[in-house]
């Protein structure tokens, strides 16, 4: 049985305890700057101060917390208490070694999909874009508005509001980041280019978050329907959107195949307004909200969408499932994610976008 020690506490913790769960690890001890938290204990495991590391008998140390602090914590690990290097594990650790298990064990034809096993393999973590643009990011820029309290990044160079749970500017330049890697022209996530447009119109954007989709699009939409449930959003989207103000609908509710009080489906939406193009990013609630949408796909003749398909490994088959009937013409985004969010499911290799559209 290997024994581990965790570091770091939080919600990563959470997702990394209930994946070890019937593997043939035992959690020796976690770890955690916070000195609030040393002497107490999470899963009957306690909680030691980093010093404290050292004197503990161990086979790796594995480092659960958010990109934004990783490498800081790496340092920490290797540099102030002089932990051996190959003692230290990302806590994509199990995730990666089973993804490429998987992979080795099957004779790939793909040329991106190979690509992506290749650079996984040069890599000691396994990340949701696992391709060399990513690097290209290094850091994005942010800035502080004392007039709203609130800091903005430049977004394809227009103000980005973020809301008020990002205290730092270093906590806001990290979001802009994954942004602009999610966004790269390079990108499986990348919801336009040159061959799939937003050509105006009215616009659905679910799972609008900070409204960087919409954003990028907002001078030739018609009107914008933002769904986003988090109400959290709703003061950074008024602001980034201050100069479109007339165009823009907040609605604080989920997409889905249902109509109540913290619901709202497209076949709803579409009897007051004349949609044109649906993005939807939803977290895995794509399918359901496609099943919202059954009257109006029967009668439009005109509609764009671009959906996630990467929440779930079967998201992408769901998806087209639901659509083949209404006569869309389908495609994906070239390459592939992982989504290390999501350890209840096997890792594997999955579609980022699915673009389809219906034009008579």
């Amino acid at each position: 049985m290997e024994k581990i020690i965790i570091f770091g506490t939080g919600d990563i913790y959470k997702k990394t305890y209930n994946y070890l769960l019937g593997k043939d690890i035992k959690i020796m001890n976690l770890s955690d700057n916070d000195k609030a938290k040393w002497g107490k204990s999470i899963d009957n495991v306690s909680i030691i101060p980093p010093t404290d590391i050292c004197n503990q008998e161990f086979d790796a140390i594995v480092i659960c917390v958010g990109d934004i602090y990783y490498e800081e914590v790496y340092h920490q690990l290797c540099n102030d208490l002089r932990i051996p290097v190959e003692k230290i594990r990302h806590w994509t650790y199990w995730m990666r070694k089973e993804l490429l298990d998987f992979y080795h064990s099957r004779e790939l034809c793909d040329d991106n999909a190979i690509k992506v096993i290749d650079n996984i393999e040069k890599n000691d973590k396994l990340g949701v874009f696992n391709y060399d643009f990513v690097e290209l990011h290094s850091r994005a820029e942010c800035h502080f508005d004392d007039s709203c309290g609130m800091y903005y990044g430049l977004y394809q160079g227009k103000r980005l509001y973020l809301n008020r749970n990002y205290k730092t500017k270093r906590q806001a330049e990290h979001y802009i980041k994954y942004l602009n890697i999610e966004q790269d022209e390079k990108s499986p996530h990348r919801y336009l280019d040159e061959n799939f447009t937003f050509d105006g119109g009215i616009v659905l954007d679910a799972g609008a978050a900070e409204g960087n989709f919409t954003l990028e699009i907002i001078e030739k939409a018609e009107k914008a329907i933002l769904v986003e449930a988090d109400s959290d959003w709703n003061e950074a989207l008024l602001k980034t959107f201050e100069p479109w103000k007339e165009k823009i609908i907040i609605i604080n509710k989920y997409l889905s195949d249902m109509d109540d009080s913290s619901h709202v489906s497209i076949n709803s939406l579409t009897k007051e307004h004349n949609i044109k193009f649906v993005k939807m990013d939803i977290e895995g609630a794509e399918v359901d909200a496609l099943k919202g949408g059954n009257d109006f796909f029967n009668r439009v003749d005109c509609l764009k969408m671009v959906v996630c398909a990467y929440h779930n490994n079967d998201d992408e088959v769901k998806i087209r499932n639901i659509l083949q009937p209404y006569s869309f013409v389908m495609q994906n985004t070239k390459g592939y994610m992982v989504f290390v969010d999501n350890l209840q499911q096997e890792p594997r290799l999955v579609h980022g976008i699915l673009r389809a559209e219906i034009s008579n």
